[in-house]
């Protein structure tokens, strides 16, 4: 009984195995063959049937087991609800509509995997006579087989284009306006208005001269405030709110502006940005802007002080060379540029001049000058070596100077030259001198007796003259 036993066991054993085997086998088959796997995901429109019109969704791929998928459509034309969104080979899928914005997204998965299934239809509700067309978000669309785990499937996206006629469709009456109230002071106010029954939403984008007016704020009026992106360096206002239960012809909000000019300005609706629902679908509405005719500061019958006054321009400084003193000059020499600058803003400012050459600053002159002011400036500067210059003062050209090399150096020489032969020549002279004292001396002698003969007679003549007196 023991061995009967334990060949029953046996046999159980291996009958059990094998499917799991076979199991294990095919799964790998089955992510082998996945990664390999493409496919078609397509949106099909059928007829229009009313006021409604069927769409499916249908993959053309192998194993298909799981999808999500992001449809986009024109709100101005289509609107659809949950429950007109319906499984047809998958069970109803997971959905999340934006009629407002125009898209609907739906998802489901199952066990077992289908060949080339339609997943879904859409039944969507004419608005409008118009075209609309249907597209796949790319990022939020994909299709997985049955693999486990399961792998995405490569998919091509088809959408469509559907045309839908409105039948007994009457002309839209309804209207998004702004209407503007009376200035007081540098503030005036506009009211978003709407005649929709049972308006639940809204967003408005208004465009504005941002010379003229700007946004302060949006208050809501007859709904909460709402919320608001102002760019008043643009001149536009987005601000957008909703609530559950609708109401019939609010007044949805107030925007504040402040005058900064007088002047006019027209405040417009950015139509792809605005619009109006109610509690299920957008709404069709005519957009109606106006004009605001504005003053600086409208007189309020109070007082108070004046506005301050501009901010002045700052100083801004135009220059003009007149004058190059000289275009050829020696090394040591200077030279003089002339140069008249004018402030032609406001405020008080300095402003420096450089004199440059080949690229190089050489002297830099700085003149502080009042608004509207004018000056003459003079630039000197002394060269130090031979060359050609050419001359610029903030880059603007003014010249060239050609500098030689100077003429002192020659003269020195030259003096040189002419200090030995003084000396040559004054040796020379020496002679004279000589024969000047030779003169001399010949005349020292002549007074000394003038000879042997003169000498006698002097003589005897005193003595003579000495007898006569005793």
């Amino acid at each position: 009984m023991r061995l009967i036993a334990v060949v029953l066991t046996v046999v159980l054993a291996g009958i059990l195995l094998v499917p799991l085997g076979g199991a294990t086998a095919a799964s790998a088959d089955s992510v082998s063959d996945s990664s390999d796997e493409e496919g078609l995901l397509s949106l099909v429109a059928d007829e229009q049937e009313g006021e409604t019109i069927a769409v499916t969704l249908e993959a053309d791929a192998d194993d298909v087991a799981g999808y999500g998928a992001n449809v986009t459509f024109d709100p101005d034309i289509l609107a659809i609800d949950e429950e007109n969104v319906s499984g047809v080979d998958f069970g109803d899928p997971v959905t999340n509509i934006d009629n407002r914005n125009g898209w609907v997204f739906v998802t489901q998965s199952q066990a077992v995997g289908d060949a080339n299934p339609t997943l879904v239809e859409f039944e969507f509700t004419v608005l409008a006579s118009g075209d609309s067309e249907l597209s796949f978000l790319e990022d939020d669309t994909t299709l997985n087989d049955g693999a486990v785990p399961p792998e995405d499937i490569d998919v091509d996206l088809d959408g469509t284009e559907i045309t839908v006629e409105l039948e007994d469709e009457q002309p839209n009456d309804d209207t998004l306006s702004l209407v503007a109230g009376e200035q007081d002071g540098t503030e005036i106010g506009v009211t978003l208005e709407t005649t929709v029954e049972n308006a639940a939403g809204y967003q408005a984008f208004v465009t504005y001269d941002p010379d003229v007016v700007t946004v302060e704020d949006v208050v809501g009026i007859d709904f909460d405030d709402p919320v608001v992106n102002v760019d008043n360096d643009e001149g536009t206002v987005f601000f957008t709110q909703s609530q559950a239960t609708g109401e019939d012809r609010p007044t949805f909000a107030e925007i504040q502006f402040s005058t900064h000019d007088s002047g006019e300005t027209d405040l417009a609706f950015d139509a792809d940005e605005t619009g109006v629902n109610d509690e299920s679908s957008n709404v069709l509405v005519e957009f109606v802007g106006t004009t605001l005719d504005v003053e600086e500061e409208a007189d309020d019958g109070g007082g108070g002080l004046p506005p301050p006054p501009p901010e002045p321009d700052p100083a801004e400084f135009e220059f003009e060379v007149v004058d190059l003193s000289s275009s050829a000059v020696v090394v040591g020499d200077s030279i003089e540029v002339t140069v008249d600058v004018t402030n032609v803003g406001e405020q008080a400012g300095n402003y420096e001049l450089t004199l440059q050459a080949d690229g190089n600053s050489l002297v830099t002159e700085s003149v502080l000058l009042s608004g509207d002011d004018s000056e003459t400036v003079s630039i000197t500067y002394t060269f130090t070596e031979a060359g050609a210059y050419e001359l610029f003062v903030n880059d603007e050209p003014v010249g060239t100077v050609d500098v030689s090399e100077s003429t002192s150096d020659t003269d020195d020489e030259a003096d040189t030259d002419d200090g030995v032969g003084s000396d040559d020549e004054s040796d020379g002279t020496d002679p004279a001198d000589d024969g000047t004292d030779a003169s001399d001396d010949g005349a020292s002698d002549g007074l000394a007796g003038f000879g042997v003969g003169v000498a006698l007679i002097a003589f005897v003549t005193m003595a003579v003259f000495a007898v006569r007196r005793y």
